[in-house]
């Protein structure tokens, strides 16, 4: 008779509470997911920081029992929160924020990328919702990166063929930079998605993606998202556990190897262009020449282009710290940090995060930030070694190495080339929730402890 209690009560219908309760996990989670998606498809910065304060900041009190936990000891939020505190401390008692204005926007940068971080921690428990995100993000890039092929480099000509390739739904076309960080990051991702995936056709079409977007990332010509991508999918190689995990380089490898050829007889057309335009089998219209072009050598001009000003302006930057105050302490959390006039091309940020660092915050604040990566990427290897998933490390792996010479700020949500939330943070945030997440029953019998146990459900790009 008692064995008969547990099935009766089983069948029970949930409370309305409870009810409730799911509902609203349900819509922040969806939210949450197409918030991150707008990376690749929102026309502009403004409309994801509308999303965040009217919708991710009322999801998360409406669900803030759940949120709460993300501040327990262990976590990813209360070192973030304690950095980014400590920056700010310091600021002010260097007499580095000397206004109203200056002290709002600095809480403003601090308390939206808390709460996007706290965001995405909560839901990082549910291991459904990681393979939806999944999902949902590589196919919206997946979408951005095939209709800005067609637009930019279509077979009819536009007036950004042979150039290199942006991302047309982000201002008409993103910064060719950030949109070749923001398809790589995708691409990885989406060969955590297809090592975990539980059947060959599954597999497939992962594969697919990722050879789409890893191509397309080759066609921006930045060479920050191929060095980010380089460690992202090594890490994935080197850490996986099974022999298929090596087969997503080896399709990045593939994709720039078509790149490399394409994109030779695609400028050499281009060229054609603009030195013989009644010449045929050329676009119908010349691409504008102030636009960054596409080189005949193909793979061999990442080489040739050298630094691309990059030591000029961090000198231009790091000059500017007058005394040994200033190289202790920083400017201060608000102090301008364009370099424009100086450099002679639109260097609006320091193009580092850690040129930034020792710029805004000293070599204080750059020693604390060294610390706090070291201490996030110890929580994703620790993830890893539960057996919750390699996808934090191998994203966050790929964050470090976009920000080195291209990142604007990780003090801030809201940051020119909008990508540092999406491809550190994000992964960030992941590897706290993944670790605050309670002992699920299969951890000591996963079958695959390289991205988690293996689909259950779809999970396609």
């Amino acid at each position: 008779m008692p064995a008969a209690i547990p099935l009766a009560s089983a069948a029970v219908p949930s409370p309305p509470s409870s009810r409730r309760s799911g509902s609203r996990l349900s819509l922040r989670n969806g939210a949450l997911a197409w918030f991150i998606a707008g990376w690749w498809f929102l026309p502009a910065g403004i409309i994801q920081e509308i999303w965040l304060w009217a919708l991710l900041l009322p999801a998360l009190w409406f669900c803030r029992n759940n949120a709460i936990r993300q501040l327990r000891p262990g976590g990813v939020a209360l070192p973030t929160a304690g950095f980014l505190f400590s920056l700010l401390g310091l600021s002010a008692a260097t007499g580095h924020l000397s206004s109203l204005d200056d002290l709002l926007r600095a809480l403003r940068d601090i308390f939206g990328l808390l709460i996007f971080i706290i965001s995405i921690g909560a839901a990082a428990s549910d291991d459904q919702w990681l393979k939806t995100l999944r999902r949902v993000c590589v196919r919206m890039a997946l979408i951005s990166a095939v209709v800005s092929l067609v637009v930019f480099w279509g077979v009819n000509g536009a007036a950004h063929f042979g150039e290199r390739l942006r991302n047309w739904f982000v201002h008409g076309g993103q910064h060719p930079v950030p949109t070749g960080i923001a398809w790589g990051f995708a691409a990885v991702w989406a060969g955590t998605g297809f090592t975990s995936a539980s059947t060959p056709r599954r597999r497939l079409r992962w594969a697919v993606g990722l050879a789409i977007l890893a191509f397309a990332m080759c066609c921006c010509q930045s060479r920050g998202a191929a060095l980010a991508a380089s460690g992202g999918f090594g890490i994935l190689a080197l850490a996986g556990r099974s022999r298929r995990s090596w087969i997503p380089l080896l399709i990045a490898l593939a994709a720039a190897a078509a790149f490399h050829s394409v994109s030779t007889a695609l400028a050499w057309r281009a060229e054609q262009a603009r030195s013989n335009p009644t010449a045929s089998l050329l676009p119908s219209q010349p691409p504008d020449p102030d636009l960054e072009r596409l080189s005949q050598q193909g793979l061999k001009s990442w080489i040739d282009r050298g630094d691309t000003g990059r030591i000029g302006l961090y000198g231009v930057i790091l000059r500017r710290l007058a005394n040994n105050e200033e190289r202790l302490f920083g400017k201060g959390w608000s102090a301008p940090d364009s370099s424009a006039a100086e450099v002679g091309w639109p260097a609006d940020h320091p193009h580092s995060v850690w040129i930034a660092s020792l710029y805004h915050h000293g070599q204080i604040g750059t020693a604390a930030q060294f610390l706090l990566i070291c201490f996030l990427l110890s929580r994703a290897w620790a993830v890893y070694r539960r057996g919750r998933g390699l996808e934090p490390l191998v994203l966050l792996t790929f964050g470090i190495g976009a920000c080195i010479f291209d990142g604007h700020s990780l003090t801030t949500f809201f940051t020119l080339p909008r990508y540092e939330p999406l491809v550190f943070w994000l992964p960030a945030a992941l590897a706290g929730g993944r670790w605050l997440a309670p002992d699920p029953q299969s951890d000591s019998t996963a079958p695959n402890a390289d991205t988690g146990p293996a689909d259950e459900s779809p999970d396609e790009p």
